[in-house]
């Protein structure tokens, strides 16, 4: 999904999809991304060396742009692999604006395949960050198992000072070399 104002999924299943980024769903620069009570099972991200390379980033899904929102709400990525960053998500943005949500959702044994890229779970990189009501279990990396947030910024409003990280569950996740098993932060406004 490329350059589009919004897109809304709502009570979709995504199984067994592959591409070099994205392995269920890669937007870019796409505007208002939401997921509501949908699930995606076991995707792949089959490209290596990240970007530039030929991508490996997001298993599950993939998010790249500013200026936008990406919510996940009572959705469940699981079993999904990739070679670079976040074999469940991956979401990288370029302002201070953009707002990545997940409430009530769950990261569930995905699994980043690399040697030398990480984060099994989750990589968030830049904007406002909200996670409310979730759950990283059983996810894999080389570094940083379960979360990793780099670069999110100074927020007010709804979500105040960098972003916020509240009633959410962090459980059996793997840093195979690295450090943050259950989450990694770095280059972070404070969270509350």
């Amino acid at each position: 999904l490329v350059g589009q104002r919004e897109f809304v999924c709502v009570r979709c299943r995504f199984e067994n999809n592959q591409a070099s980024n994205g392995g269920a769903f890669y937007g870019l620069g796409t505007q208002l991304i939401r997921f509501y009570d949908s699930v995606l099972l076991n995707s792949r991200a089959t490209g290596d060396g990240g970007n530039p390379g030929s991508g490996g980033n997001g298993g599950g899904i993939a998010v790249d742009g500013e200026s936008r929102e990406l919510s996940l709400c009572r959705t469940r990525v699981e079993g999904s692999h990739a070679n670079a960053f976040g074999a469940g998500l991956f979401t990288t943005v370029y302002d201070q604006s953009s707002v990545t949500r997940i409430w009530q959702s769950s990261f569930i044994a995905n699994i980043q395949d690399g040697n030398d890229q990480h984060t099994g779970g989750a990589y968030i990189q830049g904007g406002l960050v909200s996670i409310r009501d979730s759950t990283f279990a059983n996810n894999d990396a080389n570094g940083y198992g379960g979360l990793s947030l780099f670069d999110h910024q100074t927020g007010s409003g709804l979500i105040t000072l960098g972003g916020e990280i509240v009633s959410s569950t962090f459980f059996g996740n793997v840093a195979r070399n690295g450090l943050g098993g259950a989450m990694n932060l770095q280059g972070t406004a404070p969270l509350l």
